[in-house]
């Protein structure tokens, strides 16, 4: 059984989870074998696409506590 995980923004899949009956792993391991001959290697990656920021604050160094206080 193949079972999407997640999904980035563009819709991609982020990870799988395969499984299989007890003492089939190699029934896991073919998929997987498969599952990497069809897809791209590791190293190309799309272009990433960053989200703008919605705040002012999001992503913004930490305050010191001394200064919250």
């Amino acid at each position: 059984m193949v079972t999407r995980a997640a999904e980035d923004s563009l819709g991609l899949p982020v990870a799988l989870q395969l499984t299989a009956l007890p003492w089939r792993e190699e029934l896991c391991l073919r998929v997987m074998t498969e599952l990497e001959r069809a897809l791209p290697p590791p190293g190309a990656h799309h272009a990433l696409a960053p989200e703008p920021r919605r705040s002012p604050s999001l992503g913004a160094a930490p305050v010191p506590l001394q200064a919250r206080l």
